[in-house]
């Protein structure tokens, strides 16, 4: 129930201690393209294959007619401080499609 305990970089910045942070609600809602969110079993189990490319998590994916296109990398989440940065970054790649 500690946030600081988060084992993902991505609930950690969506969520409170009991649940989805307000902002982020009504952000998600606000987006007309659809959005899914798994946790890594979920997805692992969702879109097992052994051509599957090998992720590192938390990640965000774009399905585009190629299949699966990395658009926010483990990596990058080190740089996304705050839900606000997460919310434009966001916002940048649903622009960019």
């Amino acid at each position: 129930v500690r946030p600081e305990t988060y084992q993902c970089a991505l609930c950690d910045i969506t969520h409170g201690v009991f649940k989805e942070k307000e902002s982020w609600l009504r952000f998600r809602e606000s987006v007309k393209i659809p959005l899914e969110f798994l946790h890594k079993d979920e997805f692992l189990k969702a879109y097992k294959s052994k051509w599957l490319a090998k992720y590192e998590f938390p990640i965000v994916l774009a399905v585009t007619e190629n299949g699966f296109e990395v658009v926010i990398s483990k990596t990058a989440f080190v740089d996304i401080e705050s839900l606000e940065m997460l919310i434009a970054q966001v916002n940048k790649i649903i622009d960019s499609y």
